[in-house]
């Protein structure tokens, strides 16, 4: 009798880990930079959250001085991200539950009068404001103006800030989004594991039995 068995086992885990900072502040269009206060602001090519819709973004830069605006800010105002055709973008941010305090700042670095560009900005699905004109709102070009919301993270995990062409192209300068309750976000992981298990068995017996018998008178 003779008998053999195998087993084999595998498994493996894959784990990503979110945003995981009480204050996420975005210099949209922008380099990475630390401001007076030792926040940093990250560019928004350097963390995963910019989902254009469109078939591409753009930037646009000045140095000037940004009016309304204090010096901490200049750097990230001097920047903008803007939509490309068909003009639509939005920035997908993954977080924990909690209640969030978000603000939108612009400064329209290029169009001087008001009704030269104007779009809608969106939360979740929901509009904050409507036909948004930033030189209207802000009095003049390069000026600072900001949105400001509470809000919470959608059904599937995120805070979703879109923006929808009305004239001309969306843009934005930069995004703070900072968690107010509870005092810490948590990290949110993903996992997934897979395990293979194979076993096989086999079993044979032989045997041979022979007699001979003769008999002589």
């Amino acid at each position: 009798t003779s008998t053999s068995t195998s087993t084999s086992t595998s498994t493996s885990t894959s784990t990503s880990t979110l945003i995981q900072t009480p204050t996420l502040a975005i210099n949209c269009g922008g380099d990475t930079y630390r401001d007076s206060t030792g926040l940093v602001w990250i560019s928004d090519t350097d963390i995963n959250v910019l989902s254009a819709t469109s078939d591409s973004t753009a930037t646009y830069g000045t140095t000037s001085t940004i009016d309304n605006a204090s010096s901490d800010l200049q750097n990230m105002l001097q920047t903008e991200r803007n939509a490309g055709a068909p003009f639509d973008m939005e920035y997908r941010f993954p977080v924990a539950p909690g209640m969030y305090n978000l603000t939108l700042y612009f400064a329209d670095l290029y169009k001087q009068d008001a009704n030269q560009r104007y779009f809608d900005v969106l939360i979740n699905g929901d509009v904050l404001q409507s036909r948004f004109d930033i030189v209207l709102e802000a009095g003049a070009s390069r000026s600072m103006v900001t949105l400001n919301t509470l809000v919470v993270m959608d059904t599937t995990g995120m805070v979703v800030v879109s923006f929808v062409k009305g004239k001309n192209r969306p843009m934005i300068n930069g995004i703070l989004l900072h968690l107010e309750e509870p005092s810490t976000m948590s990290t949110s992981i993903s996992t997934s594991t897979s395990t293979s298990t194979s076993t096989s068995t086999s079993t044979s017996t032989s045997t041979t039995t022979s007699t001979s018998t003769s008999t002589s008178t």
